[in-house]
């Protein structure tokens, strides 16, 4: 089974407007026919070209531009891209040892050669580490601040080592020893330490308990403002990830892979937090915090060597400290958990980075021990390098060249395939690719121009048309609402409001056309990419539910007071034909009344298409359906009434109505009026199901049931409940994405013990 992939793009931090980049794949060796990987990485789309971020496409560009916020500055630089909403942990593992870093879901690899600052894959193998003096010594001191000194008197009274044991650790640093010695559960007792230190392992989810951790470290080390820090964006950074959790067995032992959280706990108060991938053959430090109460007990060294003490103990025989960057001050001390090797960008050999490598890395910044050993045998002398075999050595070279048209196979970055070795070891036209939510090979998409818009099964009608006079960079202010991003699109680009989608270039995350959200609250900087689509035409939600509610409330009465013509009959209606009409009727023009007096839409409008979807299944399903076999003279309510069936029938649909009333009353209340910010909804129902809503309308449609013992109704309330079962869910988890801890999380969506 192949895996499926998208292409991989490239960004520089230079900015070089109307930069294109042709379609290309890039760094595919890991692919094999004979690995079974999970799910695609990301779906095809969007192509970036502003502030210099780009994304390669199989399809076509869509439209992207850049948002200024009244800022400046200049970097230099280049990287490769992806994303990916799910990734097996052994495929990360084999673009780790390929240069590839994550960050959330995007996955970047830097291009060395053409970097201001060269990024190298370091790793420690875990076996042969031993600890400096000053690391030795930033973990004894956290172990005496845990212990106390009354403890370490009272202990060594009541638990005396012999002096041969007492020489051995001094003489021997056991870093497992030492890492775990503290924690309470090894602590032994009496009598009780000062603090109570505990260390676990936790999912990577997100807590209020560790977003407020995470926002003292960015404030206190990073110095950033509150309103730059937002729960959205550390869920993004540090909690999101696209590895699944798994486990496997390593030398009889269980063995955890996946994403994680390290929490560290004194006293019941989480005061630091690792954030690790589990991989295959690496332990991999992703992200580091601590409070700033504790900011003197360094650690930044005691997790370094407490994730080394992992790897070490899981069996996993590597450590990975991310990227070094001998260039840069607070990098260089990855460079003190020795040895350290590093990966050459241009083989992807380890070398280690003490000894030659060090001396070269001080004398010029990009460094390829396979190139240095090429040189030597070729006989070539002194310290200048040839990179005539990269035809654009700097970014800005490189950035103007890809605007010209040159593809990334001309432009050449160290390590990656070339287009020749794609085509030999990869058949590219069997490769799946998800377009829509659909699966399909390459070779079997049709070409752009041979499919329509208004086709949702083909590539235009997947991804939409390019926006003509899309503006390549505006400027809003960073207190101003989102939807002036909206505004000034659609003034430059003379393009309707509604048809516009905005997604964040950096995650493809949504903006939403609001005005009670600030720019700086979406997480947008200076010079940020947005993406942006043509949605095609748009209809109000509001127009929609008028429209698809006014069928059966017209197409009732035809067939009621129409019966004659339809059936042929002259016989009156019976008296459960008459409440039959008259609860559907009621039921419907309430849900008019609702749609003009009641209901908040968090989105104006929707594809213009949703009428006839929406309105096919309300005036065939609920009207044509419904009304046709309950108003016949052979109908199950042309006979005479059961009165305990039918009063039933009748309370159950009157309960169900009004409290159907009472919830949408609740849910409106949610919102202030011209907001789509939400509250979390309490009140009648909300305590059983996650959508009471959609319970209680169950119950009105159930009693309608009750009432004409028609199998149309029926089969209209199981296709209703299973749909709204669908929407109850997604609801739920919306819920629990955006409310976090604050929410109770319901066990049931729609219907109390059963769904």
């Amino acid at each position: 089974m192949q895996s499926s992939v998208t292409p991989f793009g490239m960004f520089c931090s230079n900015h070089f407007p109307g930069f294109r980049l042709v379609p290309v794949w890039l760094d595919m060796n890991y692919l094999s026919s004979s690995q079974q990987y999970g799910p695609p990485i990301s779906d095809p789309g969007y192509q970036r070209l502003a502030n210099g971020h780009f994304q390669a496409t199989v399809i076509l560009e869509i439209g992207c531009i850049t948002v200024h916020l009244h800022l400046d500055h200049e970097l230099s630089g280049a990287s490769y891209y992806f994303s990916s909403k799910s990734l097996t942990v052994e495929v990360y593992q084999i673009l780790v040892d390929r240069g590839w870093r994550r960050s959330g879901t995007i996955f970047y690899k830097p291009d060395v050669l053409r970097h201001c600052c060269p990024h190298y894959t370091i790793r420690l193998p875990v076996a042969s580490f031993k600890p400096s003096k000053d690391q030795r010594k930033a973990v004894n001191h956290w172990n005496d601040h845990v212990l106390g000194e009354s403890y370490l008197k009272e202990a060594s009274r009541l638990y005396p080592i012999s002096k041969e044991e007492k020489a051995r650790f001094k003489n021997t640093f056991d870093l497992t020893r030492e890492i775990h010695k503290t924690e309470y559960e090894n602590v032994k007792r009496p009598p009780e330490p000062a603090h109570r230190f505990e260390v676990t392992l936790e999912p990577a989810a997100f807590t209020l308990e560790k977003y407020e951790l995470f926002k003292n470290y960015q404030q206190n080390v990073h110095k950033e403002k509150p309103h730059e820090i937002s729960q959205a964006g550390f869920k993004r950074f540090l909690c999101d990830s696209p590895l699944k959790q798994t486990t496997r067995t390593v030398e009889g032992k269980e063995q955890q892979l996946g994403s994680y959280h390290q929490c560290y706990r004194l006293d019941g108060r989480l005061i630091a937090m690792g954030i690790l991938d589990l991989l295959p053959h690496c332990v991999s430090g992703v992200y580091m915090l601590y409070h700033s109460d504790y900011e003197q007990w360094q650690f930044g060294k005691l997790s370094a060597l407490r994730e080394a003490a992992l790897a070490l103990e899981g069996g996993y025989q590597y450590y990975y400290m991310g990227y070094y960057i001998h260039s840069c001050v607070k990098m260089k001390y990855k460079g003190d958990y020795k040895t350290q090797h590093v990966l050459d960008p241009e083989t992807y050999e380890w070398h280690p980075l003490e000894g030659e490598m060090r001396a070269l890395l001080d004398k010029k910044p990009y460094v390829s021990m396979s190139r240095e050993r090429r040189r030597k045998e070729m006989g070539i002398d002194g310290e200048q390098d040839d990179y005539s075999d990269y035809p654009y050595p700097t970014a800005a070279e490189a950035g103007k060249a890809v605007n010209k048209g040159v593809s990334l196979f001309e432009l050449k970055v160290p390590g990656l395939m070339t287009a020749e070795e794609i085509e030999q070891q990869l058949d590219l036209a069997t490769m799946p690719i998800r377009v829509g939510g659909r699966m399909a090979e390459a070779q079997d998409l049709v070409s752009w121009d041979g499919s329509e818009l208004r086709n949702s099964k083909s590539i235009r009608g997947v991804i939409g048309r390019p926006i003509k006079n899309l503006p390549e960079t505006i400027t809003v202010s960073a207190d101003a609402s989102a939807a002036q991003i909206f505004e000034e699109i659609a003034k430059a680009s003379r393009f309707s409001i509604h048809r516009l989608r905005v997604t964040k270039g950096s995650d493809g995350s949504p903006i939403n056309n609001v005005r009670d959200v600030k720019v700086h609250d979406t997480g947008l900087r200076n010079k940020s990419a947005v993406d942006v689509k043509d949605l095609g035409p748009q209809i109000s939600w509001r127009t929609v539910f008028i429209v698809e509610y006014l069928g059966p409330l017209l197409i009732h009465p035809l067939i009621y007071f129409g019966r004659s013509l339809i059936y042929g009959t002259s016989a009156p209606p019976s008296q459960l034909q008459k409440l039959t009409f008259l609860m559907c009727v009621a039921h419907f023009a309430k849900r008019e009344f609702e749609t003009l007096f009641v209901h908040r839409f968090s989105s104006a409008t929707m594809p213009i298409m949703n009428i006839y979807k929406n309105s096919g299944y309300y005036w065939l399903l609920s009207g044509v359906n419904l009304a046709y076999w309950s108003y016949g003279p052979n109908s199950p309510a042309a006979r005479p009434s059961n009165p305990l069936l039918t009063y039933l029938g009748v309370a159950l649909f009157a309960i169900g109505e009004v409290c159907n009333y009472s919830t949408h009353l609740t849910l409106k209340n949610l919102r202030r009026p011209g907001s789509t910010e939400r509250g979390i909804p309490k009140g009648l129902g909300f305590d059983l199901v996650t959508c009471p809503n959609y319970m209680f309308e169950a119950m009105a449609w159930i009693g309608v049931a009750l009432v004409n013992w028609s199998l149309s109704t029926v089969l209209f309330i199981i296709v209703a409940v299973g749909q709204m079962g669908v929407w109850a869910w997604k609801k739920e988890k919306r819920y629990r994405k955006e409310f976090g801890d604050k929410y109770k999380r319901k066990r049931y969506a729609i219907l109390p013990g059963i769904w």
